[in-house]
């Protein structure tokens, strides 16, 4: 179950949707801040793929003074409001991920935050990521993982023919997928973020924030008020002792060089589990 690029674009242009999945995608963005803190890099040219409304570009651009920052987006809308709010410093394009149109070696850095689990084809992301980078340069991303949401994919089971949910990387597969492509010593760290919701329209709301549905086999209307009802019912299942449903995420937080250094990185966390309360 793998998203389709096209429709990845269609459901990002819809800004006042995806503006909500801030309450997931600006923690996580700042694990990757808190992980470059710790990093020694001289960087000069550097690239958010993924950058959405652009909300890391300027502290970006204010930690590597100097340097040349674009932010590369598929969907048209949310580069739009980038330029709006305050990041014309920074150069932004509409592209794909999977088709990078630049040249070998054009930046000292890479920077994703959580898009690569939207990525059709997560091998030529990464090759295309390597390829960009500079022999020194860093590669720094985060994506959602395999463990992602496993309640839901039991709630939305059986209630009717379609795929409501994206299939995420496996941890282990992904560090196998960066040797793969080049990348010699990957590391790469995941955090389980759990949110926990009282009311299930907020819940399905959140949800939504996120994106949608991307899959070529999505249900293409809405659901029906039976099936509603179902999903409804299966849902309010799934409240824990506290009375509340989880939604809980698997967050994979990973930077690699695209050569083997030594003394580059500070004190790196370990797996935990964060829970939040909506």
């Amino acid at each position: 179950m793998h998203p389709l690029p096209q429709i990845v674009r269609r459901l990002f242009e819809n800004l006042p949707r995806t503006r909500g999945g801030d309450f997931l995608c600006r923690p996580v963005a700042q694990r990757l801040h808190d992980r470059l803190s710790v990093i020694e890099l001289s960087v000069d040219s550097l690239i958010d793929v993924g950058c959405g409304r652009g909300c890391d570009l300027e502290a970006l651009r204010q930690r590597f003074i100097g340097a040349f920052v674009v932010g590369m987006d598929c969907a048209y809308a949310p580069l739009v409001a980038a330029q709006f709010s305050g990041v014309g410093h920074s150069a932004v394009l509409c592209g794909n991920a999977e088709a990078m149109p630049f040249s070998p070696e054009s930046f000292n850095l890479v920077w994703s935050n959580m898009m690569l689990h939207w990525a059709g084809d997560i091998g030529t992301v990464l090759a295309n990521w390597h390829q960009m980078l500079r022999r020194d340069g860093l590669l720094l991303f985060s994506c959602l993982g395999y463990g992602s949401l496993h309640n839901l994919y039991q709630a939305f089971t059986g209630i009717d023919g379609y795929d409501h949910l994206i299939s995420f990387p496996d941890f282990q597969q992904l560090g196998d997928a960066l040797v793969q492509v080049g990348f010699p010593a990957p590391v790469l760290e995941r955090e389980w973020l759990e949110f926990t919701y009282q009311d299930v329209r907020v819940l399905l709301r959140d949800l939504q924030s996120l994106g949608g549905n991307p899959l070529e086999t999505r249900r293409l209307g809405l659901m029906g008020k039976g099936t509603f009802a179902r999903l409804l019912d299966k849902l309010e299942a799934l409240r824990n002792g506290d009375g509340l449903i989880p939604l809980r995420f698997e967050v994979i937080v990973a930077h690699a060089f695209k050569e083997k250094l030594q003394d580059k990185v500070g004190d790196i966390g370990h797996e935990r589990t964060v829970t939040f309360y909506r």
